[in-house]
């Protein structure tokens, strides 16, 4: 077995998923090892659902996650953010998970102590983790733009304001700074030893006459196509069957219009949208252990019995 091979599917999967929304892209990525997600689209109640029909085998309170979504950053009577932005927050919750499992054992055991006298029912035991979902992209571009506007606004590189402060007209240097922001917090995340599963949703690229040109990741501008490149593994999401039965596939190399790519060599084209399943065949095709795949857990961090969940 080449070695180099071997030694891309043991590190950590970093993988884009994209497709039509019902084709259990943010429920199949939640089958990957102990999880935090940064949830922009408030979708975590499928997740919750698919663990209640036994479609994931977790406990509902190992799923770690936070809810960011525009309307709740603050802001001022005229609707600009003052304070924060969601890119921000997304940055900083990041940074606090990582922040937990620098923590000592005592030290978690005092911050699980505060915790449980603000709100008992809205915390988690187990701080280490592998796994960081971001869903989705679309909703991550929406923040990166609000951000980028707000940077240029400050340091007076753009004026893209209507006179009631409300509405802004996005310009060239505008739509610079979102993509340059995107693509830095993607880069910053890919730098952890972390797996990142990016979910993202479908744009359909039509000429004046409405034929269809392509199927790309739902994203801004050159986005669409650079997004894709960020990464090794990039599945397009789908569903086959019928209503009654659907069957959740993912397109793992490029066809029929659509961006797709995988690294690991042994993925057919087209695959079940399971990453239990995925995990599996890269363990037997590469030798390696499935329970130690993507996962950097020890003995010593083992998930505890958990009292509550993040939202």
């Amino acid at each position: 077995m080449a070695t180099l091979g071997k030694r891309y599917a043991s590190g950590r999967l970093r993988a884009l998923i994209w497709g039509p929304a019902g084709s259990a892209k943010t429920v199949n990525s939640h089958m990957m090892p102990r999880t935090r997600t940064l949830d922009l689209d408030d979708g975590m109640m499928s997740v919750m659902w698919a663990i209640k029909e036994g479609l994931i085998n977790k406990d509902p309170d190992e799923i770690v996650y936070e809810t960011i979504l525009e309307h709740d950053a603050n802001r001022n009577m005229y609707g600009l953010v003052t304070e924060t932005t969601v890119l921000d927050r997304m940055t900083d919750q990041v940074d606090k998970w990582l922040w937990e499992e620098r923590l000592s054992d005592e030290e978690w055991k005092r911050e699980l102590e505060k915790r449980a006298e603000i709100d008992p029912d809205n915390i988690y035991e187990d701080r280490f983790w592998d796994t960081l979902i971001v869903d989705s992209a679309t909703g991550m571009t929406d923040a990166s733009i609000n951000k980028g506007l707000d940077e240029n606004a400050r340091l007076k590189l753009s004026h893209s304001k209507s006179q009631s402060q409300v509405l802004r007209v996005m310009r060239q240097q505008d739509w610079g700074a979102a993509a340059s922001l995107f693509r830095q917090a993607i880069e910053q995340w890919k730098s952890l030893d972390k797996n990142l599963i990016v979910i993202a949703h479908e744009y359909v690229d039509r000429d004046d006459s409405g034929t269809v040109l392509g199927v790309k990741p739902a994203a801004i501008g050159q986005l669409r196509d650079q997004l894709p490149t960020m990464f090794d593994e990039v599945y397009y999401a789908h569903v086959t069957g019928s209503r009654s039965s659907p069957e959740f596939k993912f397109q793992t190399l490029p066809g029929n219009k659509r961006l797709c790519r995988s690294r690991l060599g042994c993925l057919d084209p087209i695959i079940p949208a399971d990453f239990q399943l995925i995990r599996e065949r890269v363990a037997e095709y590469y030798d390696l252990n499935p329970e130690e795949l993507w996962t950097r857990a020890r003995a010593s961090d083992r998930p505890m019995a958990a009292s509550g969940k993040r939202k």
